[in-house]
């Protein structure tokens, strides 16, 4: 039998000896399985660092893209919603109805508008102090409105008891009672 002496090497990564059968050449040197294995594994996580910051700038640039076009949208509801506002008080001040003319009741003329805001007065002061008044006057200016007291005088108000009470329009031939003027 024939036996070869086997050749051994140096690794010129760790410098230990290795069969040269088993050297492996890696960028123009020899070196053993182990250094190998190393170098692979610091180029996997060299590799593996720089995909993982393309995947974070192309992650990034996504999402400045998605952020820009919800901004976009975001303005575009915004400008279309102060364009509905607009239209819609537009609308409003085109379509807007007449002011209602307010009326000036003379209560010496309209007695029965003035007998049912003296009445009104009534129960509110009845409300409050927890008597009905013992006279109109008691009623003035707190529970009727101005000017209204000028027409106690035309009316008879009588307190029956703390519950009951009479009010009564005394009406002079000068004065009406429906609130028009009765012209001959």
């Amino acid at each position: 039998m024939d036996l070869k002496k086997e050749k051994y090497l140096e690794c010129e990564g760790c410098g230990s000896s290795i069969l040269e059968q088993c050297a492996i050449e890696e960028g123009g040197k020899l070196l053993c399985g182990d250094c190998v294995v190393l170098a692979t594994k610091k180029e996997v996580v060299i590799a593996e660092k720089i995909s993982k910051e393309r995947r974070d700038k192309e992650y990034e640039i996504e999402r400045n893209k998605i952020i820009a076009k919800k901004r976009k949208n975001g303005v575009l509801v915004l400008i279309v919603a102060i364009i509905i506002f607009i239209f819609t008080q537009w609308l409003m001040s085109i379509n807007q109805p007449e002011p209602i003319q307010s009326i000036v009741v003379d209560y010496s003329k309209d007695l029965y508008a003035a007998k049912a805001l003296i009445t009104i007065g009534i129960y509110k002061y009845a409300a409050e102090m927890e008597q009905l008044p013992l006279s109109l006057n008691d009623l003035s200016p707190q529970y009727v409105r101005r000017g209204l007291d000028e027409v106690f005088k035309t009316f008879s108000y009588v307190k029956l008891d703390n519950e009951s009470y009479e009010l009564e329009i005394i009406s002079p031939t000068s004065l009406t009672q429906g609130g028009a003027n009765d012209e001959e």
